[in-house]
């Protein structure tokens, strides 16, 4: 009587294609966001356009800074974005309690009533801690890439070292990896 192992063995044998099956390729789509992703890493962002939220209204203050930046860029216009933020909000308040790290969620939303009467309805989705508004087109021009939602690990310099190109529903556990590596480095 043959047992199993031994019939894989005789089927290796008979057909050596099947034993050298390359494993299967990601999605075309995957590694579209990959390449994305790499193309992202080590420029140097400029935060200076970034508006935080005082009161009511969105106003110009010093760029944020930290030892490690977690920049998420979303606008309400994109259904990615607020798809995810009701998820997300855990993982960035609890980032928000560790000191080397400053959240930032940054909107492009250009609207600034359309904006804030968002956060209002929503504010439960947000992190404790400052909400900011992008007013122009610069970061994304020093970026090069349009891409929304969009999650950034930026150094003290500014320097991007990890990105997130598209949601990160199904990538948390790849972020929080991320963030904890950043972090064992420093």
């Amino acid at each position: 009587m043959r047992t199993a192992a031994n019939l894989l063995a005789l089927l290796l044998l008979a057909s050596p294609a099947l034993a050298e099956t390359p494993p299967p390729s990601p999605p075309p789509e995957e590694l579209l966001l990959r390449r994305q992703e790499g193309l992202l890493l080590h420029r140097r962002i400029d935060l200076s356009m970034l508006r935080v939220l005082r009161g009511n209204a969105f106003v110009t203050a010093e760029p944020p800074q930290s030892r490690l930046l977690l920049l998420h860029l979303w606008a309400v216009e994109c259904k990615p974005c607020l798809d995810e933020l009701p998820t997300l909000q855990g993982f960035f308040t609890a980032q928000s309690q560790d000191p080397r790290i400053k959240v930032v969620m940054a909107s492009e939303t250009r609207d600034q009533t359309k904006l804030l009467d968002f956060i209002k309805q929503h504010r439960g989705w947000f992190p404790n801690g400052a909400l900011y508004q992008v007013i122009d087109d610069n970061l994304r021009a020093s970026l090069q890439n349009f891409a929304q939602p969009l999650t950034l690990l930026v150094d003290e310099r500014g320097v991007v070292h990890q990105a997130f190109v598209g949601s990160l529903r199904s990538r948390k556990s790849e972020l929080v990896d991320a963030v904890g590596r950043y972090l064992k480095a420093l």
